[in-house]
This record gives structure tokens, sequence and C-alpha cells, in this order.
């Protein structure tokens, strides 16, 4: 058996010696959280005391709608704190702005499943009826002006443009956690007689959300942690 010698002073009450493996030594786990447009406010508010503002910084990005909080900036295990603006999914889902081109009856159903998101049910109802509509009058309005040797495209092109809607609003937040906005979407029409969504709209009042909210955000950032350097990238 291993002779094990110890030393106490005089001042020593107690002494437990253990046998086998000792515990692990675990290096601090660092600090990862991402979340909604609020999230580093809130986690300053609540963990301000405990943190030296000089040794963080924020970064902001407004284009791309994100706060970032660096704790302990020049520690190994620094900590990382994200609020990020999220475009919300009834947008998403939308598919505005993609380019995507499909058949007017299946944007038809496309739509029929977002009704609730229309401004009106009376314009979705007019929306819908002229897309399922356009489908059977397209083949006879074709067929009739395909012997017609004369301006074919032009005709094709003409017929177009009277008979697909020009487009419709919808009601919905931009952003997880904002107010609904409304937001005029209009169609695109491809050579072959197929559609898309598109919104300038949709772009700017992006553009113009995003950038006040990441505004108002860094005001109430600085009501807690007005030492902590802000730093727009």
């Amino acid at each position: 058996m291993e002779e094990v010698k110890v030393l106490v002073s005089g001042q020593t009450s107690e002494l437990i010696i253990r046998k086998g493996e000792a515990y692990k030594i675990y290096d601090p786990e660092k600090i990862n959280i991402q979340g909604c447009i609020n999230t580093v406010a809130r986690f300053l508010k609540n963990r301000i005391s405990r943190l030296g503002e000089l040794e963080c910084n924020i970064q902001a990005d407004i284009e791309k709608g994100v706060i970032q909080l660096f704790i302990n900036e020049t520690n190994h295990f620094w900590g990382f704190v994200q609020s990020e603006i999220t475009i919300h999914p009834d947008i998403v889902k939308f598919n505005i702005n993609t380019g995507e081109y499909i058949t007017p009856e299946k944007m038809a159903n496309h739509l029929k499943m977002r009704k609730h998101l229309f401004d009106s049910q009376n314009e979705y109802s007019a929306v819908y009826s002229a897309l399922k509509a356009f489908r059977a009058k397209v083949n006879q309005e074709i067929d009739a002006i395909k012997d017609d040797r004369g301006n074919y495209e032009m005709k094709k092109a003409q017929f177009i443009e009277h008979n697909i809607p020009e487009g419709f609003k919808i009601k919905v937040p931009l952003f997880k956690g904002t107010d609904p906005h409304e937001i005029l979407i209009e169609f695109l029409v491809n050579s072959s007689l197929e559609v898309a969504l598109s919104s300038t709209d949709l772009i700017q009042l992006s553009d113009e959300t995003r950038s006040r909210l990441i505004h108002e955000e860094l005001k109430e950032i600085e009501k807690v942690a007005a030492g902590i350097v802000v730093l727009f990238v």
C-alpha cells in the first residue's frame, strides 16, 4: 500500500481524505444566447450589475437587423448575446419577391390557404375567382388566336394585361413581434402565362422598419448600459 504523508497546521479542525478518481474539472461555459429584437436589452437589464461595462461591446448591423453583445471581450471564455429581427413566417409563406412563377390555378390555391391574411375578404374573393377563371379563359382565347398568323405574341400579351388582377393587399406583421402592416402585393406575368408575387411596398417597409427597430432598441440598451460602446458594422 502506498504511504501518504499529510501535514496539517494546528488550526485545522477537520481533515477529509478521499480515495478514487477525483471529480473532473470543467472549464466555464461560454454564454451563447440568440433571440428576438429585445433579447440584448432584456439581458442587460437583469445582468448589468454583474458585468464590467468596459469589458463589453455592442455591434449593430442595420442591414442584417442584428444587435450583438460581446461580454468579457478579451477573455477566452467571452460571452455572446444576440438580438435579431426575423421576417414573420406569414410573409415568408407568401413567396413574395422570390421570382417563383406558377400557374394562375396554383396561385389561386396558394392564396386560398392564406385568405385570412387579406386586408379585405371581398378583395380575396375577387382575386381568387379571377385566377381560377383565368385558366379556362386562357385556353379558349389562345386557341382562338393561334390560327391568326399576325402578331400572336402581341395579342397574347394584350390578353394577359386585361385579365390578370393587378394585385391585392394583405395585413400582416413584417417581423416577429411587430404590429401588422398593410402591404400592397402585385402580380407579375411571364410569357408562359404563369404568375408570381411582387411588392416594392414590402421592400421599402422592411428597410424602414428594420432601421427604426434597431435604433429604438439601442436607445433602450443605452438607458441601462450607457457605458458599453456601440459599434455599427
